[in-house]
């Protein structure tokens, strides 16, 4: 597996873009708050924080558009996986 980072070099590599298999795979990448200690003790600076996300623009910078936005841990494709948006 190749790290954003990678994945932008060898996609902009004519030779190494030949030899690219890029495939679908289920995961979920996650920002974690420690809610015991300030400022994240408070619910809503920490619902201001998630509201203040643009997950779309993190997917298409950090990982150059390969996913789509999150709202749990449950990725699409999973049962049980809520239908959000």
């Amino acid at each position: 597996m190749l790290s954003p980072a990678d994945y932008k070099m060898v996609t902009n590599d004519t030779s190494l873009r030949r030899e690219l298999y890029a495939y679908p795979y289920m995961a979920t990448r996650y920002v974690f708050f420690d809610p015991t200690v300030k400022p994240w003790d408070n619910l809503k600076v920490r619902q201001a924080i998630s509201h203040a996300l643009d997950r779309d623009a993190m997917i298409q910078v950090i990982y150059s558009g390969l996913g789509q936005p999150a709202y749990g841990m449950l990725p699409p494709g999973i049962p049980g996986y809520p239908a959000m948006r």
